[in-house]
């Protein structure tokens, strides 16, 4: 089982050979592997750049909900809930998505009942989790106020976000 992992492949101005294969995921065997709600990243410069490799035809129970955003080994078939997507991290050593549109796309996963958090103790989303490691906020619809004595719009939940306004 591979689950809500980020991978990012990056180099800033190393040329690598054009001989050199390089992937986010590479896999040398295996049968029925499950790998869900992923983003793996591939932007290095030169040579054969893949998100996702298989050297000996692996097996998969599920490849689905995953990012990629490098190309994929021809032989791999990508479910339909996958996405492509360039996602947009605080830096490239920092994989914390940042709160912008492009990342929306990658709110996409499905629910997994083995993983409830993530990399930071955020609860995922019970019903469409982030892709990857990191679990973006915002899921909220509405928001409340606190005034110091009341909620302007109800009382905070997982759909609505509190919002403490003044000194207190």
């Amino acid at each position: 089982k591979i689950y809500h992992n980020t991978i990012n492949l990056s180099v800033m101005g190393n040329n690598y050979s054009n001989q050199m294969l390089t992937s986010a995921v590479y896999i040398i065997n295996g049968t029925s592997l499950d790998i869900k709600n992923n983003i793996f990243v591939n932007t290095q410069i030169g040579g054969s750049i893949y998100a996702i490799y298989s050297v000996n035809n692996a097996t998969f129970s599920t490849l689905n909900y995953n990012n990629y955003f490098a190309s994929i080994q021809g032989n791999i078939s990508l479910g339909a809930n996958s996405k492509n997507v360039n996602p947009t991290f605080i830096t490239s050593s920092n994989l914390k998505l940042q709160e912008v549109s492009t990342n929306e796309a990658l709110k996409s996963g499905t629910p997994i009942s083995e993983v409830t958090t993530d990399i930071e103790e955020d609860i995922r989303s019970t019903t469409s989790p982030t892709m990857g490691a990191d679990e973006l906020a915002g899921r909220c619809g509405s928001s409340t106020t606190w005034n110091g004595a009341n909620w302007s719009n109800g009382n905070p939940n997982d759909t609505k976000k509190a919002v403490i306004a003044g000194n207190y």
